[in-house]
């Protein structure tokens, strides 16, 4: 069961960041070939857009149609967008985000794709919500 166990090592890097934590990996077939988080130099920085840039240097291919992304958060509309465009196969992710996420929430933008991309959310959901909440607290104090 890989797919758990990526998880766990995308919420660890999650919790050693120090931006907001949000944590992707992007994988090919059981191993990762690449983890970031945000990076809050710019807002558009997402931990998404980090690691597939990263991954389509590595794989020397725009299209990620054998990769998997692991995520710890929803992605929002500029990382779904991202991710339908580069043709990703599957997207994990831990806790769903209904302010901004646009897979599950808001615009839905693999609703109505005619490229088919597998989508399991809500893994780990609470202990990834929890580390997001938990930042937001610290900073609030």
């Amino acid at each position: 069961m890989y797919i758990r166990s990526i998880m766990r090592q995308v919420i660890e890097c999650a919790k050693s960041s120090n931006n907001i934590p949000v944590c992707a990996a992007i994988a090919v077939e059981d191993r990762i070939i690449s983890i970031l988080t945000n990076n809050s130099s710019y807002s558009f920085e997402h931990a998404e857009f980090l690691v597939i840039t990263d991954a389509i240097k590595i794989l020397s291919n725009k299209y990620l149609d054998s990769a998997s992304i692991y995520i710890t958060l929803e992605p929002c509309i500029l990382c779904s967008s991202l991710l339908l465009n580069v043709r990703i196969k599957d997207i994990f992710f831990g806790a769903y985000s209904v302010k901004t996420g646009s897979i599950t929430h808001g615009k839905r933008i693999f609703d109505n794709s005619t490229h088919t991309t597998n989508i399991v959310g809500g893994l780990y959901e609470d202990e990834c919500a929890n580390i997001m909440q938990n930042f937001f607290k610290s900073k609030r104090h």
